[in-house]
């Protein structure tokens, strides 16, 4: 749409000047046709064309009081809108102009309000998640205290050692999601949390994957590193991209085993294979397991916030979070990541990092 000032005025008046137009005429004519034998018929000419010039005097006096207001609502068409903008519209040309600025600057002053009363209620709800998450890093500390002395007093029995394995799952499935919480929370302030470096995507791996031993053999999963020959080191935040790597193998221990037609875990052997691969300028992981796959319905929306899919209602006790920040922690530090997977066969993760030396600037020593 174009929005000439000259045009916008243009819009605006020529109503105006039509009904003006055409009543100056019917009264012109109408004396002409009453008293054409009384005067002359160039003085009505006279009085046509005059009456003509005072209407362009209007106009061009109402254009010039309406300019500045056409030309910033032009430009403020054209750029960006920024809701602050509401508060600098000049305040001038017609009464309705004058008007209608004032009711933006409400607007304006009524969005600010409620904005900062968002605001408030969000940070309040930051800082008590935030809280409660470090405060129940204290109880599983101790919970995780009472495991290891369990063990050594029960060491002679079997019950027991069972026992105290489901208290420390449950204990681990617990501390995971403080720990989802508490990302969840620093995500807000993701910028100032991040510290650029060079990362071993090897030993970061190793790291990753044994973490989680015990998992590995209770659930009968048996995780393999395949890499390149020599290190292969890239840039980014070692603690942000470790929690991406622990992310996905908390899903394969929870959906990488195969099951029987009952939904029953299948007393057989899995498998899950990480590989590092060099492709152009990127370094490339991809995470794969053999499990009960994701359903095509499902796999379109594994990124979006508390979706659980089938998997997740039917297989687990799911958040539907996990995958969400995982996605979102990739995009800051400008990763990719994606997933391809077929129901009843298994799941595949690309993380794609990229090898170029944009990041050197970033760099902590």
């Amino acid at each position: 749409m174009n929005h000439n000032p000259l045009l916008l005025f243009i819009r605006d008046m020529w109503q105006t000047v039509l009904f003006f137009c055409i009543g100056y005429a019917l009264i012109v004519a109408t004396i002409l046709l009453s008293f054409r034998t009384l005067v002359r018929q160039s003085n009505f000419m006279y009085a046509y064309v005059l009456g003509l010039t005072m209407l362009v005097v209007f106009l061009v006096l109402e254009y010039v009081r309406r300019h500045r207001f056409y030309t910033e609502l032009a430009y403020r068409l054209k750029k960006e809108a920024v809701m602050s903008d509401a508060v600098t519209m000049p305040v001038t040309g017609t009464h309705d102009q004058r008007l209608f600025v004032q009711l933006l600057h409400r607007y304006h002053q009524e969005h600010v309000r409620q904005l900062d009363v968002l605001i408030e209620r969000q940070r309040v709800y930051e800082l008590f998640g935030t809280r409660f998450a470090h405060q129940m890093k204290t109880p599983l500390t101790v919970i995780q205290l009472l495991e290891d002395e369990m063990r050594r007093e029960f060491a002679w029995s079997t019950d027991m050692a069972e026992i105290v394995s489901r208290l420390s799952e449950e204990r681990l499935r617990l501390d995971t999601s403080v720990n989802l919480m508490l990302n969840t929370m620093r995500l807000g302030s993701f910028s100032v949390d991040v510290h650029i470096e060079e990362v071993d995507l090897q030993e970061l791996v190793r790291e990753a994957v044994n973490e989680h031993k015990s998992q590995w053999i209770r659930r009968a999963i048996y995780p393999r590193l395949d890499g390149e020959d020599c290190p292969v080191v890239v840039k980014s935040d070692r603690k942000w991209l470790l929690f991406i790597m622990d992310q996905i193998i908390r899903n394969a221990l929870q959906y990488g085993y195969r099951v029987d037609e009952d939904g029953i875990p299948a007393e057989v052997a899995n498998s899950f294979v990480i590989q590092i691969k060099k492709r152009d300028h990127y370094a490339v992981l991809v995470f794969s397991d053999n499990g009960i796959g994701i359903p095509a319905r499902d796999l379109a929306h594994v990124f979006e916030p508390f979706y659980t899919g089938s998997n997740g209602r039917s297989h687990s006790r799911a958040t539907g979070m996990g995958l969400y920040i995982v996605k979102q922690v990739a995009e800051r530090l400008g990763h990719d990541i994606r997933i391809e997977s077929n129901e009843g066969r298994g799941t595949t993760v690309f993380v794609s990092i990229s090898l170029e030396d944009f990041l050197r600037p970033l760099l902590t020593t």
